[in-house]
């Protein structure tokens, strides 16, 4: 048996708390086990080594296998994949969800790989055989206080329910890396284009990317003064990667807010929409965009 366990960082949600996350993980507190493996913690480095000790909680993903790289058998693709680095890749998706549902500080930035075997002896406690790194999600300077609980956890378990199941090499799957890769992207200039590349991904064909602002308005029975916002928004989609404007500075906070206030209202509409078509496993084009649309709030 081995353990993929990610410490997941600014959440307080009690001590003893133990939350299904989709069928892979397990929401509880840190192990023991792994606070007390001085010489791991030593070589992870000074700044990941007291976010693990303050950590409270953790996302812990328990599964069958007996040495590092072990292929996972859930994988179809044509080559096989080491189970923990999809373990891992998975608690990406897993803090993505949680960031869509209550954009937070809420992140992680590593993860242990266990065993409790090693050369055919069981072991007690696992040992850890290997880390890996991801740098922080960063929210939006005004979601930085914003609580997460309990509640927020668990419609964030049911999104990645949905999630965890699209398949590689899919307009969903390319917007997700992309939303990703925005959110650990710091500074404006890179993180805005990401997001809207997610988004086109979603809403537009290969050829007409301009058709985004027009999609949106037929696709969701949203408003005119939304419709005008999300133009408004739409204008500055080029600033980053055409001109050096200093606009960019500002746009956490002027183009964010119009961004929050336009999306805010596909929620309740498109939540009793039926999905348009399916993509993969349990996940429809409009059911995904719903939630997926909600990110350009979180700019």
């Amino acid at each position: 048996m081995s353990f993929t366990v990610v410490p997941v960082h600014n959440l307080d949600l009690g001590a003893g708390r133990r939350l299904s996350f989709g069928s892979k993980f397990v929401l509880q507190d840190v192990p023991e086990w792994l606070k007390e493996d001085k010489q791991i913690l030593t070589d992870i480095g000074r700044t990941d080594r007291d976010l693990t000790l303050a950590a409270r909680h953790a996302l812990v993903s328990e599964y069958p296998a007996d040495s590092l790289g072990f292929p996972d058998p859930e994988w179809k693709g044509a080559k096989a994949r080491s189970i923990q680095k999809l373990r891992f890749q998975f608690a990406i998706l897993a803090n993505l969800a949680i960031w869509l549902v209550q954009p937070s500080q809420v992140c992680f930035t590593v993860g242990f790989h266990a065993l409790t075997r090693l050369e055919g002896r069981a072991v007690d406690p696992p040992i850890i055989i290997h880390t890996e790194r991801e740098g922080p999600f960063y929210c939006h300077p005004r979601d930085q206080q914003n609580p997460v609980s309990a509640k927020h956890i668990l419609r964030a378990a049911k999104l990645y329910e949905k999630l965890e199941v699209v398949p590689r090499k899919n307009v969903v799957w390319a917007a997700l890396r992309a939303f990703s890769a925005a959110l650990l992207s710091y500074y404006p200039d890179y993180r805005y284009p990401l997001f809207w590349q997610g988004l086109e991904s979603l809403f537009t064909s290969e050829t007409k990317t301009w058709k985004v602002t027009e999609r949106l308005a037929k696709g969701f029975p949203i408003s005119w003064p939304t419709t005008r916002r999300t133009n408004r928004t739409y204008s500055i989609r080029s600033m980053p990667v055409m001109t050096p404007d200093p606009r960019l500075s500002t746009a956490d906070g002027t183009k964010g807010q119009n961004w929050r206030s336009g999306w805010r209202t596909l929620r309740p509409s498109c939540a009793r929409s039926p999905g348009i078509s399916w993509i993969g496993q349990g996940c429809s084009a409009r059911s995904f965009r719903l939630s997926a649309t909600i990110s350009l709030r979180r700019g």
